[in-house]
């Protein structure tokens, strides 16, 4: 496992996720090695939704698997609080055709070794609106269902911290709006659940995000730190929407900005 865990967050404060001088290079045949991380500092405490946007091709979809634990990093270190389990949800939802989406929504679970996997998955993917849906093959769904039984196989094995690699780029704009609520509604219910989103959708960002890394082009450093301090339901009347897109137009300018900072 290339994630270590200590017990204390920053001033006191629990940390579920620290990345500390983060450093990752991929080996090409041939060639000298490919950088794409430069050192990355950051964390993530438990009920934040942090986001994270950057180029195409800057290491966002690599940072989450090295949180994840799925690659080890080239140098630095990922530090989970004590005991904490990852999840992670591909942009694509990779389920097994030979399922149901209830079986597959419950693959997580059976790896555990939990007790009483299917139903626990069928009332989760009924909390997603899938109740109907539950035994229907991969093939018999949407791409808006197979991402929620996506979705609920993640949440299903009780993370702590929910790594979400684009999830919802694939999808029409009413289906993602549809499952942002989705995921909102199932934050709530786990006010000390971690999550990490790397998109490329800063509408979908401020929409969603409780604060905001702007990442470089790589090697990825933290260009900025954006908090977005909206309560939900952020379009709710016109002065919420009024706000979105002030912080959609800040997030443009961070990313536009050399120096990765507003221009005055």
């Amino acid at each position: 496992m290339s994630a270590e865990r200590r017990d204390e967050g920053p001033a006191g404060e629990a940390a579920v996720v620290r990345v500390e001088g983060l450093v990752h290079r991929y080996a090409r045949r041939g060639l000298e090695d490919h950088p794409v991380l430069g050192g990355l500092d950051l964390e993530v405490r438990g009920g934040e939704l942090l986001a994270v946007v950057g180029p195409s091709g800057g290491g966002k979809t690599t940072l989450l698997h090295l949180v994840a634990g799925l690659i080890v990093p080239t140098a630095g270190r990922v530090v989970l609080a004590p005991e904490a389990r990852p999840a992670m949800v591909f942009q694509r939802p990779r389920l097994m055709p030979w399922r149901t989406a209830v079986e597959n929504a419950a693959f997580g679970l059976e790896c555990l070794g939990a007790a009483a996997p299917l139903p626990k998955a069928a009332a989760l993917l009924g909390e997603l609106g899938l109740a109907d849906a539950v035994h229907a093959w991969p093939r018999e769904l949407s791409e808006g269902m197979r991402q929620r039984v996506n979705l609920a196989r993640a949440l299903l094995v009780q993370p702590d911290v929910l790594l979400l690699d684009e999830p919802f780029a694939a999808l029409d704009a009413l289906t993602r709006r549809r499952l942002h609520r989705d995921l909102l509604a199932l934050l709530r219910d786990r006010p000390r659940l971690a999550v990490v989103l790397v998109s490329h959708d800063l509408d979908e960002v401020a929409a969603l995000a409780d604060r905001a890394l702007v990442l470089s082009d790589r090697p990825a450093v933290v260009r900025a730190d954006l908090p977005i301090a909206l309560p939900h339901p952020r379009d709710a009347d016109a002065a919420g929407r009024l706000e979105l897109a002030g912080r959609r137009e800040e997030l443009e300018r961070l990313l536009g900005s050399p120096e990765g900072a507003a221009p005055e």
